[in-house]
């Protein structure tokens, strides 16, 4: 008996496609397909045996989510009626199988986000082109190795984060130096600049100094020499000169402006 298959694709409700007609149901909520020790995504399903490129054999625990694409429910049907499930499953087995091979079983565990990544887009490729579905998430659930494999790698691992540990250590130390001759070398600056600006000070103290002193010298020079004037010392030729009351005035300011004590000065002259 023949058969023809309508290639319209129905969604939820009801529809009446006429007597002696049937409905092939296919599931459009995403499905789930686990490779692990339990049976969530499928109980054919034990953890995968792989080998990594330095030929040594891992165990790997890895669920996906992936959605038939109802554009090519039609293809679906003629290429594996409903049998398709077993299909993903073997093609998504072998992809995960052929990712693992490119990398090292170091890269494992230090490089993990990337394998991740290129087994998703792997498979995603493979199941996309067989089996006319879309993988929507991907998860590289765990990794196990033989416990003295496992060992090393974690001694490595270790290891390199110690390293990693040292050289954070060493450029916080580099920075802290960093800082030390930048702040010498602002002290340096500062002190440099005190010093230039006390000197400059000093120098203008000083000559202030200085200038006051000839301006006082200059004008008792001056007095002097008006005193010296009225009594005739050095006056115009012809004039008679005072010169023993001149003399004796200048000895009686030097004494009174002596600070050390003067012996046998006679008190007239001190009083002139």
């Amino acid at each position: 008996m023949a058969f023809r298959v309508d290639s319209d694709v129905y969604e939820n409700g009801r529809h009446f496609y006429g007597l002696g007609s049937s409905f092939v149901k296919y599931p459009r909520k995403l499905q789930y397909v686990e490779f692990s020790s339990s049976s969530d995504g499928g109980s054919r399903n034990p953890p995968l045996s792989v080998w990594s490129q330095d030929g040594q054999e891992i165990q790997l625990e890895a669920g996906f989510y992936f959605g038939l694409r109802k554009a090519r429910i039609t293809d679906l049907y003629y290429k594996y009626e409903q049998g398709y499930l077993p299909v993903i499953e073997d093609v998504a087995a072998n992809a995960i199988r052929d990712v693992a091979t490119r990398f090292t079983t170091l890269q494992f565990f230090t490089n993990r986000s990337a394998i991740d990544t290129l087994m998703q887009s792997s498979l995603a490729e493979r199941v996309g082109s067989c089996c006319f579905a879309d993988i929507r998430v991907f998860n590289l659930l765990g990794i196990s190795v033989p416990t003295r494999f496992r060992t090393a790698v974690e001694n490595v691992v270790i290891n390199q984060q110690e390293r990693t540990t040292l050289e954070v250590l060493r450029d916080a130390i580099v920075l802290r130096q960093s800082i030390r001759v930048v702040d010498a070398n602002a002290d340096r600056t500062i002190t440099v600049a005190k010093s230039t600006a006390n000197a400059a000070g000093l120098v203008t103290r000083r000559q202030a100094e200085a200038d006051v002193l000839v301006a006082v010298e200059g004008a008792r020079t001056q007095a002097l020499y008006n005193l010296s004037t009225k009594l005739g010392f050095g006056a115009a030729a012809g004039a008679a000169v005072n010169t023993s009351q001149l003399l004796t005035y200048l000895y009686a300011d030097v004494v009174r402006n002596a600070r050390d004590v003067v012996i046998n000065v006679p008190r007239a002259l001190v009083s002139v």
